[in-house]
């Protein structure tokens, strides 16, 4: 799902990675709506990249699968997750690519 590209957005954290699979820290969002930023480069043909959301509890919210497609279109994207206000942490798989992602909230 793309975010509204006209709402002012903040970042509380921000990752970046090669290669593997990195788990994030966790951070906590007051909001019931808040919005994942990636950005990613080919290192390798064919570099694919998923994004996991988890909640504290180890419960998967949403997979932002099969980013390469995108990986390959364009360079970056986001995309919103519905959820309880709350702790969370991502587990971002990449191969063949570098890759950043953010957590932002609406500003207020």
């Amino acid at each position: 799902m793309q975010a509204d590209q006209n709402t002012d957005w903040v970042v509380l954290k921000e990752w970046s990675g090669e290669n593997g699979t990195t788990v994030t820290e966790k951070f906590t969002t007051p909001d019931r709506v808040f919005r994942v930023s990636w950005s990613a480069s080919e290192l390798d043909r064919g570099g694919l990249l998923d994004v996991y959301v988890w909640s504290e509890a180890k419960r998967l919210i949403m997979l932002a699968a099969g980013l390469q497609d995108h990986v390959k279109k364009a360079s970056s994207g986001t995309f919103l997750v519905n959820a309880e206000p709350g702790v969370y942490y991502l587990e971002v798989r990449g191969t063949g690519v570098k890759w950043r992602v953010a957590i932002e909230r609406k500003k207020s």
